[in-house]
């Protein structure tokens, strides 16, 4: 799978795998949580200090959103 995004208004998904399973419905609450710079604010405001797995707090803390709308639109709580 490959998205492409110049603008906000403007996303392309394409899929280059034909037995590819995806949740595309994801991909724009995703994409409009990292244009509005969401992924930045967890980084900015979350200092783990030296703890371990302090590394890419903003990846993980948008990991956990992708999960969490994941479990609302498609599955079971």
């Amino acid at each position: 799978m490959r998205a492409s995004a110049s603008a906000l208004e403007c996303l392309i998904v394409t899929f280059d795998d034909s037995n590819a399973v995806s949740n595309s419905g994801l991909i724009l609450p995703i994409t409009l949580a990292e244009k509005l710079g969401l992924r930045d604010l967890f980084d900015l405001h979350i200092d783990l200090e030296d703890r371990p797995g302090r590394a890419n707090v903003g990846r993980k803390a948008m990991a956990i959103i992708a999960s969490i709308l994941h479990r609302i639109y498609f599955g079971r709580w």
